[in-house]
């Protein structure tokens, strides 16, 4: 998951990426310092024993292949090298064919990089794929065959593949409330393995096709998509898709509702659990997955000298089983805390009332920051969970929370408390973050007197949207600390 603002390089790595693999081509404008020649370098990992074979000779050790992809602006030449080591005809030929099967999903239709697809939008390529992995054979699609056709003018012929005839069925669900039917036929090739595939997508709602927008294409691709993960949860444990799959996707989030984009976000993480490979660029918190963290990487660029950088934690965040069982269980408490990664600053809050409130006295003091995200972190004792999370993505945070030193509580209520306050200023790291402590309760503060226990947060908006009631100045002050 590549997430960061716009202009700081999110598509750029995604575009180094179809270089290495060769769906693009470099072109003089690439280069960004004339007197260096461009390098990618991309480490594979895990090889299988088949490409273990195929790269023994480059491998640093069994499974690890570390490959460099080089131009020069003199001639835009290409050569491949792997240490010190320039790459054998064989090599190459077995890198390319690795590489070959690479989806690349742009978040516009006429995008202007020179990408490559030969004559194949990434519906075909991605049909293709989800095909040959479910018949298990290798596919080439029919040249012949038309793209789009109306549905009456397609000839039906009775399948000759009852899994086949199945995944069609499912297609044409999935499209059936676009007018939308997906029309597919395979037959043998002599002499070969592979089969090949006549695929036409037949409209009836008498539009011409070169006026179809951008929602058909992305409806078709999800299709796809959403028809390949039904498949692959059926799968026995352990199947994996049958050839290797780098599926690159621009925005996602582009022309799907919320639910749809969830879902979509799932069977990202089926097909990859399945083996392939994905990487999105997006701008929504609905594909940002905080239990999958270690996939998620912050993109910015401060400034053009330097370039881009990735800030991605690889390392396992929690110590404990039982923090790793509570931070995910905390996601069906509080599913919106992806969008923290999106946010300029966090503002840690203990519990719903004071996520309800502190917005809404923020505007009402004229200094709410609609880049600042407030988190329900569920109870004091769930905010150093997000503070170590916060800090290993050096994103910036304040911590909001109640000291509970109540007259009324007991000695031993009074100590808890005050260990769990000790626990959450131990782990704030003061060049990230810093405490905005509450005097015993946010309710106390704001002088919300017999308070109705039972339905806090709409008692105390009730309470702070009475036209007569006033910030009182400690408060302010506190609020202020919250949204400087």
């Amino acid at each position: 998951m590549l997430i960061g603002k716009n202009n700081h390089g999110k598509s750029n790595i995604l575009f180094a990426l179809l270089f290495f693999c060769g769906k693009i081509a470099p072109s003089k404008s690439d280069f960004f310092d004339v007197t260096n020649d461009i390098a990618v370098e991309v480490v594979f990992e895990g090889l299988n024993p088949q490409e273990q074979k195929q790269f023994k000779r480059l491998c640093e050790d069994e499974k690890t292949l570390t490959i460099t992809k080089i131009v020069t602006k003199a001639r835009l030449q290409t050569r491949w090298k792997s240490a010190k080591k320039v790459l054998s005809k064989d090599e190459t030929a077995a890198l390319e064919e690795l590489l070959a099967n690479t989806i690349f999903v742009p978040a516009s239709r006429h995008s202007p990089e020179a990408i490559d697809r030969n004559g194949d939008s990434p519906f075909f390529q991605l049909l293709v794929a989800m095909l040959g992995d479910l018949l298990g054979q290798k596919i080439e699609r029919d040249r012949t065959c038309p793209e789009y056709v109306t549905n009456g003018q397609v000839h039906i012929q009775p399948k000759n593949n009852s899994l086949l005839e199945t995944i069609e069925e499912v297609l044409d669900i999935e499209m059936e409330s676009w007018g939308t039917k997906i029309h597919l036929q395979t037959q043998p090739l002599e002499n070969k393995s592979s089969i090949q595939l006549c695929a036409s997508i037949g409209i009836d709602d008498d539009v011409d096709t070169k006026r179809k927008g951008h929602g058909l294409e992305r409806a078709l691709i999800f299709a796809v998509l959403r028809t390949w993960m039904i498949f692959l949860t059926e799968r026995e444990t352990g199947d994996t898709v049958s050839r290797q799959l780098f599926l690159l996707f621009e925005e996602p989030e582009l022309f799907l509702h919320p639910q749809a984009q969830k879902e979509l976000h799932f069977a990202f993480r089926t097909i990859a659990a399945a083996g392939a490979q994905v990487m999105f660029a997006t701008h929504s918190s609905f594909f940002v997955d905080l239990s999958q963290y270690k996939s998620i990487c912050i993109v910015h660029r401060d400034n053009a000298t330097i370039g881009t950088k990735v800030h991605q934690c690889l390392e396992d965040i929690f110590e404990l089983n039982e923090d790793v069982r509570n931070f995910n269980m905390n996601y069906w408490i509080n599913p919106d805390r992806g969008e923290l990664f999106f946010a300029r600053k966090v503002i840690l809050a203990e519990g719903p009332t004071e996520k309800v409130i502190l917005p809404k006295l923020a505007k009402k003091a004229g200094i709410f920051h609609y880049e600042y995200t407030i988190i329900d972190c569920s109870g004091k004792s769930n905010m150093p969970m997000y503070i170590t999370l916060l800090n290993k993505y050096r994103i910036p945070y304040v911590v909001a929370y109640d000291s509970d030193q109540h007259k009324y509580r007991g000695r031993h209520s009074r100590e808890t408390a005050r260990l769990h306050s000790q626990t959450i200023e131990n782990k704030i790291d003061p060049n990230l973050g810093k405490s905005v402590i509450f005097e015993n309760d946010i309710e106390e503060e704001l002088q919300m007197h017999d308070l109705d226990k039972k339905n806090k947060p709409f008692t105390a908006l009730q309470y702070i949207a009475n036209p007569e009631y006033e910030i009182g100045e400690s408060f302010l002050e506190k609020l202020f600390q919250l949204y400087d």
